[in-house]
């Protein structure tokens, strides 16, 4: 039903006033000037704080921190599973 993977980025490689939206293990969302994904998917945490706590929902191009889960496929297609 989906596809699990994580991204290869630090929290340090985010940028002000990046191009693409960068998410870390929390709820804030920082910017960065590389995408490492381009589609519809979920994100969560995996590890620190926001385990079990912090979900977001995107469809378009993203980069992601090496902690952070990137659920896709026909699941992810369900916005409404956060």
């Amino acid at each position: 039903m989906a596809d699990i993977t994580t991204g290869n980025k630090d929290t340090q490689n985010k940028v002000n006033g990046g191009v693409y939206l960068f998410f870390v293990r929390s709820q804030t969302v920082g910017k960065i000037n590389s995408f490492s994904y381009d589609g519809e998917a979920i994100l969560t945490s995996g590890d620190g704080v926001g385990v079990g706590k912090n979900f977001h929902y995107i469809n378009g191009r993203f980069d992601y921190h090496q902690r952070v889960y990137c659920i896709f496929g026909s699941v992810a297609n369900d916005k409404y599973l956060c």
